[in-house]
């Protein structure tokens, strides 16, 4: 029998206790902070997904916010799902297309370290590409798991330099020059594994007899660039080697079978992790980790029919692998190689146990719109990023991945059939007047066919859009002009900017970023100022030194050296032949150049110095210390 008793509400409390308000505001900065910026009216082209929060309606932003709460018997527990939390994990399993789904509230890191406790337990092996998140590093380095990078072919360096266009030089001539490409299909400046450098990876190590526990790779990179997950996966599983996809910028793969690449599940991935806030409509930082049914072979719907239980594989001669009873999921069959009890007692191991659900249940938001509208709303997106490339100043270089192309895929509503100089006129009604609807949408877009090629797909997200500045001006000074009118892009590296066009990107956003840089484009035209050329050309000489250090070979990495005392500070001057003690990442994008365990050349050194003198911002270096970096005592 229910009390009669009236529900408390706010009046109850009033005048005693009065609620947070606008007077509280000014002696918290970082409250305050949010608030106001929050209040400015800029054009996000960065994450998370959700577009400054204009992913959700009004009342239900007020809801969510409002749901924040603990686990109660009505709520269910993300460390122990029994009711709505395991239905919803069962449901993005089923859109995502995977065998086992788990909600993460610590970003896509906490996926990482719950599968390399899963694969590797206490000091096991790990094989990764050069282009790793930090956080692999970090977690290698608690679980005292051995690291081992994939090098980058020889004959595969000089090519990357070339299509980068530095055999070249592609120095900054005289602006509006129409030399060169306009359109480029180099994607990104991070090196990606291709089957041949992990096939003889592993055959290295075969030799040696320390095969590793699992391969770990990124795709897409941050410039979204895409990996062949599906020949990796199958050179890692003759290997009988799980594979793990850092799938982070990769969410919204899932929901646009033929206009995206091809997620990572089906490309035969054994586990993917996902950063759910970075192009969905879910707040920072909600992820989540999937177990992968087996290879899927060809290319299909990742919504599909398969029963939550299916293609899974018993491993009898693996210890990590366990028995499977229908009561516990997480106690079921192992997928591949990984446990999903192992993977749960990872995610126990790593988590709070008091987390978010109301971070949890934008995930699931996300999910059911996305099952309903991602077709739909991935065209839309896709004419916002062909209307900017067509009408973007010649001058910049955009990459692109000539695999797909945008413009023929897209019935023209533009007056316009190549790219044009700033000082042209732009007309939103040429744009505004497009719209994708149900009727239209097979009309205006051509997918790629169900039964082609995988290497048909796309292999980049054409969602990401980089533009190469070097022929107008540095990147970091391009990006602090759009600052200066209220766009915020991702990240701006030496020569390129990225911008994420996320799922909610308007119309207006995209023509606005379009006036801001060809005004930008003109106004350097014009001014042809020597200090910025003479810079310009320093950043391109910074940029290509970064482009070779990221493909340097790293045969001793070592992240026991984090949690060393027996650490250093020595000045990059008297640096050569010693042994770095911490990695030195570029900020951004934020993969490491130099790993603990490498012994610094003298071209190191110079690559540093030249980086820095750059402006770039290099974490793990000291400017306190005469540019000091971290070294192991002797």
């Amino acid at each position: 029998m229910k009390s009669q008793r009236s529900k408390p509400s706010a009046s109850m409390f009033e005048p005693i206790i009065r609620p947070l308000g606008e007077v509280d505001l000014a002696d918290a900065p970082l409250a305050n902070l949010l608030v106001n910026a929050a209040q400015e009216e800029s054009c996000s082209f960065h994450m998370p997904g959700h577009n400054a929060g204009y992913a959700f309606a009004p009342d239900l932003a007020a809801k969510l916010f409002r749901s924040d709460t603990t686990e109660l018997t009505g709520t269910d527990d993300l460390n122990d799902p029994k009711g709505p939390v395991l239905m919803a994990q069962s449901l993005a399993a089923e859109a995502f297309g995977a065998q086992r789904t788990w909600f993460l509230t610590g970003g896509a890191t906490q996926g990482i370290q719950a599968l390399m406790y899963a694969c590797c337990g206490r000091g096991g092996r790990l094989l990764i590409g050069p282009a790793t998140h930090r956080s692999v590093l970090h977690t290698a380095a608690l679980l005292d798991i051995e690291l081992k990078m994939i090098s980058v072919a020889e004959e595969h360096q000089g090519d990357r330099l070339s299509q980068l266009n530095y055999h070249n030089g592609l120095q900054p001539g005289p602006q509006g020059d129409e030399k060169g490409s306009k359109r480029s299909n180099v994607i990104s400046p991070l090196p990606i594994v291709t089957v041949p450098e992990l096939k003889e990876a592993l055959r290295r190590l075969a030799e040696v007899d320390k095969l590793p526990d699992a391969v770990l790779l990124i795709s897409p990179d941050y410039y979204g660039a895409v990996a062949p997950v599906a020949g990796l996966a199958e050179v890692a599983h003759k290997y009988d080697i799980p594979l793990i996809i850092d799938e982070a910028h990769g969410a919204h793969f899932a929901f646009a079978k033929g206009y995206l690449p091809q997620c990572a599940l089906l490309g035969g991935a054994d586990a993917v992790v996902q950063s759910a806030h970075k192009t969905l409509p879910a707040l920072t930082p909600a992820a989540m980790l999937h177990l992968g049914r087996g290879q899927c072979n060809g290319i299909q719907n990742c919504c599909c029919d398969l029963p939550l239980d299916s293609g899974v594989q018993q491993d009898n001669d693996n210890d990590r692998s366990m028995e499977s009873t229908v009561s516990d999921p997480d106690r079921s069959v192992s997928v591949g190689k990984i446990s999903p009890q192992r993977v749960h007692e990872g995610l126990l191991l790593f988590r709070t146990s008091s987390p978010s659900l109301m971070m949890a249940a934008t995930i699931d938001l996300a999910r059911s719109y996305l099952v309903k509208e991602g077709v739909r709303v991935v065209l839309a997106q896709l004419a916002a990023v062909d209307y900017l490339y067509q009408n973007l100043d010649q001058a910049y270089i955009v990459s692109t991945d000539e695999t797909i192309d945008i413009s023929a895929s897209i019935e023209k509503q533009l007056t316009t059939s190549s790219r044009v100089c700033a000082e042209s006129k732009l007309d939103l009604n040429n744009w505004s007047s497009y719209s994708v609807t149900e009727s239209n949408s097979a009309r205006q877009f051509e997918p790629i066919n169900a039964s082609c090629s995988i290497n048909q797909l796309p292999q980049k997200d054409p969602l990401r859009v980089v533009i190469d500045t070097r022929r107008i001006a540095p990147a970091p000074a391009v990006a602090k002009f759009l600052s200066q009118n209220n766009i915020e892009v991702e990240f701006a590296d030496l020569c390129r900017l990225v911008l994420i066009v996320s799922l909610f990107t308007t119309r207006q956003q995209i023509h606005y970023l379009v006036q801001v840089l060809n005004d930008f484009a003109v106004f350097m035209r014009q001014s042809a100022n020597e200090m910025v050329l003479t810079n310009l050309s320093q950043y391109i000489a910074a940029d290509r030194a970064l482009v070779q250090a990221w493909m340097r070979p790293h045969p001793q990495v070592d992240g026991g050296y984090m949690l060393d005392d027996g650490v250093e500070i020595i000045p990059l001057a008297r640096a050569t032949g010693r042994v770095l003690a911490r990695p030195l990442t570029p900020y951004p994008p934020g993969i490491p150049m130099l790993w603990p365990g490498d012994c610094l050349s003298h071209e190191d050194c110079e690559r540093l110095l030249l980086l820095l003198e750059a402006g770039l911002d290099i974490q793990g270096v000291s400017r306190n210390c005469r540019n000091g970096v971290p070294v192991v005592q002797c």
